[in-house]
Order: C-alpha cells, then structure tokens, then sequence
C-alpha cells in the first residue's frame, strides 16, 4: 500500500491523468511572515491521478490558524446569543410566582455586599475591551452546560446504586414550563405579589439503599451513620483539578462561602438539616463528597443581609469588602470601575 494514501484525503484531489501540477484552488492562503520562510514544496503525485498539495499544509503551531478563531467566534455567538433568549423567556422574564428583580440562593453568599447590590438592581456590567475578558459568554454557557452533563449522571449512578432521588416536584410546572425544582419561595413584593428571594436544588434524597453486595456493607453502614434520616439535600457541582484539589484539601465554607452560603439558604427554608455536597472532577472523573450541616445563625446572617438588599434604593448603600481596587478580590468583578467611581 502506498504510505502517502494513508494522509488525510482533504489534502488530496483529482487532476487529468498525466499532469504533473494540480490545477489552481484560487488565491493563496497568506500565511503570518515567520523568522525563515521555507519554499513552498512542489505537488507530489501519488499515482491513479490524485496528487497531495504540500503547500496547503501549515508549518504554524494549530492553536494559530485563523480558522480556530473564526469557528470558536462564530460559536460562542451562537451559544451566548441563544442563551440569552432562554433566559430572557424564562427565568429572566418574570413569569410566574418569582420576581424579575430578585436575589438567587445561588448568589445570596457572595462575599461583597455591594456585588450584590449591584446584582440585585441589575445594573449593567463594566464594558471591557476584549483582550480584558477572562472569558468569554460561549464558553461560560460550556461551563454551565457541562455542569448540567455532570449533574444529571450523577443521579443516574445515584439511582443505579439504589438510592431514591427526587429532582421534581411531582405535578407542578415551574417558571420555565417544564417540571418544578425542589427549593423555596420567600420575600414576597408588597407591590406585585411575587417572591424576590428564591433558590433550587438539584435534588432531595429520600431514601438510602436498602441492600448492597456483601463487599459494601461496611460502606453503606458509613453513609447511612453520616446521612442521618432522609430527606437530605443534594447539590452537584463540577470543577477542574485545580479547584476540585481546594474543596478537598478545605472543604465547602472556606473554599466557595457563596456555594456555602446557598446550601445554607436552602435548609433554612426547606427546613432539611443536612446537604450531600457532590463535586465531580472533569480531568480525572473523581468525586468529593461533604456531608454539611445546617448553621441556623450563618444562614440568619444571609437571610437579613439579603433583605437590606431588597429594600435598597442603589448599591451606593453598601459598603465595599475591599479597601483598594487593586484588591484581588475585585480583580473578576464585573462592576470594579462602577464600584469605584462611587463615593
């Protein structure tokens, strides 16, 4: 077999049997000027007809051919634009019991007081140019989608090992039309009716395995010892290496207080004492699992702080966490130059 058959066959195309030269595709492809330009090397035929292009084949690293950035462009536009329509019919519109002005378990333990505020009244974020973007709004849906990909597995193997998990509420149909997610209502608007504190969870377990093969039944003694008496919450979340190895080493509080913060939120108003804490680990597919209990004083704090917010007129109101904006907790912040250019 002819080892040049074997190359990938976009580099390859017909020309009339006996010619030495393939005919031309167009304009040339203008590479960036490198330190030593190499000759481009003459069509090889391969015989049957077909030659193979050398000069179509790119001595520049992958990550650098305009069409990396072109497709990932053109995605993440796509991606971030459809996105935002889903929210825009759904969560963001305001339909249904909950508020389009409201503060989200999810959110209710950011450390700042004004980030919150700012969060809270919706007010725009800063316009940053777009080599100051950490990242860009088609890749946090990735994110987010991929975070979706982990939950909705890990209750499958949950359920596969015989624990009962419930991720709706039966009968109910929630803002989105579909089905209802455990979680809680509060803060009602004197003014419209609808709540404007309000949080979800992945799922409740109810009910523990009844029975393992024999080589588990220490194990099943642990969880059941730690679990306690269902219900429990379940929360799923999905990080790198990098960050999964923090939640290991420090556990849930001191690693992420805002993921802290919403599952302490959440028992508090679902009144369930304990929450099971999954995080799976994307580069190795490893979990963590913590059992957290309920801080009736912690959750307290959130619940009173998040009401300052609500009946805030600006985030003007609130007091910074940081005493400089070089500060590297405002580094990500999505409001640093409003935040400072208020008094």
């Amino acid at each position: 077999m002819d080892p040049l058959a074997a190359i990938d066959l976009t580099l390859k195309r017909d020309v009339p049997k006996g010619s030495k030269k393939s005919p031309p595709l167009g304009p040339p492809i203008e590479d960036k000027p490198t330190k030593a330009s190499k000759p481009a090397p003459e069509p090889v035929e391969t015989g049957g007809g077909q030659v193979i292009d050398f000069s179509l084949v790119r001595d520049t690293d992958p990550g650098d051919r305009p069409v990396v950035g072109a497709l990932s462009r053109i995605l993440d536009g796509a991606i971030a634009y459809h996105a935002a329509e889903r929210y825009k019919k759904g969560r963001g519109a305001g339909n249904g019991q909950v508020a389009k002005k409201r503060i989200g378990a999810g959110y209710i333990g950011l450390e700042c007081d004004r980030q919150l505020a700012f969060k809270y009244h919706k007010i725009p974020f800063d316009e940053r140019a777009p080599e100051d973007e950490f990242v860009t709004k088609g890749e946090l849906q990735r994110h987010a989608e991929s975070g979706h990909w982990a939950e909705s597995k890990t209750v499958d193997w949950f359920r596969e090992a015989g624990f009962i998990v419930e991720t709706e509420v039966p009968g109910e149909i929630g803002y989105d039309g579909g089905p209802k997610q455990h979680g809680f209502y509060a803060g009602v608007d004197p003014v419209t009716g609808k709540y404007r504190l309000a949080g979800e969870v992945d799922g409740v377990i109810t009910k523990l395995p009844e029975s393992v093969p024999e080589e588990f039944a220490l194990d099943l003694a642990t969880i059941r010892e730690a679990f306690g008496e269902p219900p429990i919450i379940w929360e799923s979340k999905k990080a790198t290496d990098k960050k999964w190895k923090k939640f290991k080493k420090v556990g849930v509080r001191d690693a992420d207080p805002k993921y802290f913060g919403q599952l302490q939120t959440c028992m508090a108003h679902m009144q369930v004492p304990r929450v099971l804490f999954s995080m799976l680990n994307l580069d190795n597919m490893k979990y963590f699992f913590e059992i957290i209990d309920f801080d009736p004083a912690y959750a307290q704090g959130l619940i009173d702080r998040a009401a300052k917010v609500i009946t805030s007129q600006s985030p003007q109101e609130f007091a910074r966490m940081a005493a400089t904006h070089t500060d590297h907790r405002c580094r990500f912040c999505d409001w640093k130059q409003s935040c400072w250019e208020m008094r």
